[in-house]
């Protein structure tokens, strides 16, 4: 079962999800575990974990036995599994606990890692991620959006546990067996598996060592394959990853372009989690640039499609970059400012300060309504509704007289390059600021629609478009610096703006027109670089089928 992590918990920031036992308030931890199996299907009892764990002198308290009932639920697409996730409701006795966990990267040596998030659970089970606790629903909404959620599979497990205690570490050590459903009969399908899960202090060591013991004396491995995934296996049901087929020239412009919207719309999703649940300024870019992609890509494709039939996809799709952008406005001003604290006197030091956590304010009040405008049912239905077009069929007519990808891309990307070398030609260097932007916008469309192909083309495409980044960097230096500029004049002539910071901003104001300039100066050698007349040939044959 190969998945794609969409879930940026893959490879998470720690500081997002720590170790269990660390202290922590928050809902969120990262569990390590070392799960063992037995390869001829026998396990070793208590009486020989105990003394596995004495040999090694690791304490053990009084062991503690329970009967857990786990039901797990997802869309009907198993979106959530195919996302490499798993959202359960279990039940021991009268108690529900509703968890979220999510496969990340391996740790160290045999122990395997998830991002845990956990909550007391009562009521009905939830039927959208609308019900689920909000730091679950905002990891899980950008998966199913309003796709209803579902029982999967239920799993009965008889567990036997021990705390066990090395030194300043604590661990669980775990003997279950599991059944499918709630049935206890012997012919009942299902598993037996130890698990030793880290709860406190720094070394996995004695932890490790335990493991190795076992494996050595019973004949055990090591898994990583958690119990929803054997659940799945011993069902037969297969969980296809979370990422489009891959291109190939001959395929037809509509086939194709679902495949290529599939792509974006996933770069949009796992960035989209992460602008749900991460301060900083990277997730809310990557996220913009994600949807700005399926935008260029849904502008490129929309022959292949009846007349405005991707409109609303569009729309949504533009929506969801639009609610960042005050956020992202002042991640640049953020950004920016913080330069100008050197070139100012000491004296007006607390005064750019000031400013300063001003614009931050301003900036987490915009990031705060940004994500709860995510959460609009509105948008998430649009979502939704993108997600399911993208997945389903090509729908393609009768006889489909679309042309094929490779002449589309072609003909396109051609184009582009017409393009950007018609608005290089007319650029002078009295050409306004419009004239250099229109300049970077048609850079932007040749990079996001040969971006669009490059997976059908091998290297050689994407090589090409490698080139496009310098000249690409350089006009956006220059956009950057122009937006700026006018809103350092809007702020200025701003009401209640005293005279220390109007010396801030203009400061500000004469660093940024030196970078402008600066920028200008290179936009022509990079041009010269990127050598167009070389390009048009190279770009003929990386695309030669």
């Amino acid at each position: 079962m190969t998945l794609d992590p969409m879930f940026p918990m893959t490879g998470a920031d720690p500081a997002e999800t720590p170790p269990r036992g660390s202290g922590t308030t928050e809902p969120g931890h990262t569990e390590v575990e070392i799960k063992l199996v037995a390869v001829d299907g026998s396990l070793p009892d208590a009486q020989a974990i105990e003394a596995a764990a004495h040999r090694l002198g690791i304490s053990l308290d009084e062991p503690a036995t329970a009967t857990q009932i786990d039901t797990y639920y997802d869309d009907a697409g198993l979106r959530l599994c195919r996302a490499g996730a798993g959202l359960r409701i279990r039940r021991v006795g009268e108690r529900a606990r509703l968890t979220l966990k999510i496969r990340r990267a391996p740790g160290p040596g045999d122990a395997h890692q998830r991002s845990e998030f956990e909550f007391d659970w009562t009521g009905p089970p939830p039927a959208t991620a609308v019900d689920l606790p909000a730091e679950i629903q905002k990891r899980v909404e950008p998966v199913v959006f309003d796709e209803p959620l579902q029982p999967l599979v239920e799993l009965r497990t008889e567990r036997r546990t021990w705390i066990a205690t090395a030194g300043a570490n604590r661990a669980e050590i775990a003997l279950d067996a599991v059944r499918l459903g709630e049935s206890d009969h012997p012919s009942a399908q299902g598993f037996d598996e130890v698990e030793i899960e880290q709860l406190e202090g720094d070394d996995l060591q004695p932890w490790l060592r335990l493991a190795e013991a076992l494996r050595a004396a019973h004949g055990l491995q090591t898994s990583r394959v958690d119990k929803l995934q054997r659940a799945l296996e011993l069902g037969r049901i297969r969980i296809e990853p979370l990422k489009p087929p891959a291109l190939h020239p001959d395929l037809s412009l509509r086939e194709a372009a679902l495949r290529v919207f599939e792509g974006h719309l996933r770069r949009i999703q796992k960035h989209e989690i992460k602008a749900r649940t991460r301060s900083g300024p990277k997730p809310v870019h990557k996220l913009r640039v994600a949807c700005r992609r399926l935008r260029s890509a849904l502008r490129t494709f929309a022959p292949a499609f009846g007349p405005g039939e991707l409109d609303s996809f569009a729309k949504v799709v533009k929506r969801t970059a639009k609610s960042f952008d005050e956020a992202r406005d002042l991640d640049v001003l953020i950004e920016h400012l913080g330069i100008v604290r050197g070139e100012l006197p000491e004296v007006l030091h607390e005064t750019h300060d000031a400013l300063l956590a001003d614009f931050d304010t301003r900036r987490r009040r915009c990031r705060r309504e940004a994500r709860k405008s995510l959460g609009e049912a509105r948008r998430i239905a649009g979502m939704g509704a993108l997600q399911r077009f993208v997945e389903g069929p090509v729908r393609a007519p009768r006889v489909d007289l679309t042309p094929s990808l490779g002449d589309t891309a072609r003909r396109l990307l051609s184009g582009s390059l017409r393009e950007v070398v018609e608005h290089a030609a007319a650029l002078t260097p009295a050409s306004s600021a419009a004239e250099v932007h229109a300049l970077r916008l048609a850079m932007k469309r040749l990079r996001y629609t040969g971006e669009s192909f490059a997976t059908a083309f091998g290297g050689g495409l994407q090589a090409l478009l490698a080139h496009t980044t310098e000249l690409q960097t350089v006009l956006g230096e220059f956009n950057d610096a122009e937006v700026t500029i006018a809103k350092l004049h809007a702020l200025a002539n701003a009401e209640q703006v005293d005279r220390a910071r109007l010396l801030v901003l203009g400061a500000w104001l004469l660093i940024q027109q030196r970078r402008r300039r600066e920028a200008r100066a290179r936009i022509d050698a990079a041009w010269r670089r990127f050598d167009p007349t070389a390009m048009q040939p190279a770009l003929a044959e990386a695309l030669r089928t």
